[in-house]
């Protein structure tokens, strides 16, 4: 997939230096919700504790020309809730950089 290449010609090159990064991309909502509906402010929480930044990579679906659709504008809540900690919400639609730079992808 073209998409994915970057990933595939990175393989096996150090990422750069500084604390672990993890990823976290929830899936889009469906009709049983995804996981940042069911737990991830909680988990993001919980990831407060460890020593690492933490970025957020919503699905597009979380976009504004979807959120009329949402229970939850998930971009500004999480950069509210979230303001002054090492979680912070991507605003780009590629996820391959961020894969590049993660030590772990949940």
């Amino acid at each position: 997939m073209p998409k994915t290449d970057p990933l595939a010609r990175a393989a096996g090159r150090p990422r750069r230096g500084g604390r672990p990064r993890i990823l976290y991309a929830p899936t889009r909502s469906g009709s049983g919700g995804s996981s940042l509906e069911r737990f991830g402010p909680d988990l993001l929480e919980r990831l407060l504790g460890l020593d690492v930044d933490v970025v957020v990579k919503l699905h597009d679906r979380s976009d504004r020309r979807y959120r009329a659709k949402l229970a939850v504008d998930w971009p500004r809540e999480l950069a509210r809730r979230f303001a002054g900690t090492p979680v912070r919400v991507a605003t780009g639609h590629d996820v391959v950089p961020l894969l590049l730079e993660a030590d772990l992808l949940i």
